[in-house]
């Protein structure tokens, strides 16, 4: 019989960060000293929590509801709070199946207790080892993975360092999937304000898992092989907002968006090479860059446009990125 992994208290984990955050009481003198450290850098970080959640719960909706999915893999699940996946998704819809997954034993044995039931369940796994996850043999029982399925990658995405492959884990759930299966994504960003937004990151730097800013672009880019649903990617509070929920374009810094299994992923532009002459000398080779080498550059290009992001914005419209991203298709 396998044994559960020791529970540290010593060092914050993002799921407890994010309870206290929440208001929740399921947390740790660790977990409390990252969020208040959050809070001295970020006063509304508590508000950002709830908007976090409140897409969540409208993103649920949309899918169990519009979107007719019936099955939900939610990844990252965090400690259990009001309105959790099953209970939103079977207020739509009775038969709604959802499989629980998160890595923090803690979250672990509260997710057992309090949202597995007839239709749901919980595992221990982490995202970085999606093949362990895609081949539980729980996820097979609650999942079927020939049918659509809606996959939720809620706040969890920017806890993935750049080496770590955040796109290819997520391609190795996408080519897993039925198409006409969903992805939901949030994800934290400095774009609105790169300097207060990375002080509060660097309250996770002690944490089980560092957080990583990423910006419009790089997120948009996540969603490749899916097709954005309307509105696109943006801020969470301007996705969908329920009547006098949608915050100002300043208080929320995390993108959010919703998109459909395509048949074939985004295929990359191929390589600029206008210049060449036939029979002349073959262009330089390109220099090899490592995962995440370009942070430097994003994160100069994300200060030099924080001035701009500050200017009001119309609202639902966050920094759009230059150049092509995932195909929109209209709201099923």
């Amino acid at each position: 019989m396998s044994r559960e992994p020791p529970i540290d208290t010593s060092k914050a984990h993002p799921a407890r960060v994010y309870d206290y955050l929440l208001g929740g009481k399921d947390n740790f003198p660790a977990d409390r000293e990252a969020a208040e450290q959050v809070l001295a850098a970020v006063p509304t970080a508590r508000h950002m929590a709830r908007a976090n959640r409140a897409f969540l719960q409208r993103a649920v909706r949309f899918l169990a509801g519009k979107a007719g999915i019936r099955q939900f893999l939610d990844i990252g699940t965090g400690l259990p709070a009001q309105g959790n996946v099953h209970e939103v998704a079977q207020q739509v819809t009775s038969d709604a199946r959802v499989l629980y997954v998160d890595n923090d034993p803690i979250v672990h044995v509260h997710a057992n207790a309090l949202l597995a039931c007839d239709n749901s369940a919980a595992i221990l796994a982490d995202l970085r080892e999606p093949d362990a996850i895609l081949s539980h043999p729980e996820v097979r029982q609650v999942i079927d993975f020939d049918q659509p399925v809606a996959l939720l990658l809620v706040a969890i995405l920017h806890f993935i360092r750049d080496e770590e492959d955040p796109a290819g884990i997520i391609a190795r759930f996408r080519d897993a999937m039925t198409p006409g299966s969903y992805l939901a994504i949030s994800h934290a960003t400095g774009d609105f304000d790169l300097i207060a937004a990375s002080s509060a990151a660097r309250a996770y730097d002690k944490a089980a898992a560092p957080m990583v800013l990423r910006n419009h672009a790089e997120v948009e880019r996540l969603f490749d092989g899916f097709s954005l649903v309307d509105p696109g990617l943006v801020q969470v509070s301007h996705w969908r907002p329920d009547r006098g929920q949608a915050a100002g374009h300043q208080e929320v810094w995390a993108y959010g968006g919703v998109g459909r299994k395509i048949t074939h992923p985004t295929p990359q532009p191929a390589p600029r090479a206008a210049w060449v002459v036939p029979g002349g000398p073959a262009p330089p080779p390109q220099a090899a860059t490592a995962p995440g080498g370009d942070r430097a550059r994003d994160s100069a290009h994300a200060l030099s446009g924080a001035r701009i992001a500050r200017r009001p914005a119309r609202p639902g419209h966050g920094p759009q990125s230059p150049g092509a991203g995932p195909s929109r298709v209209p709201t099923p």
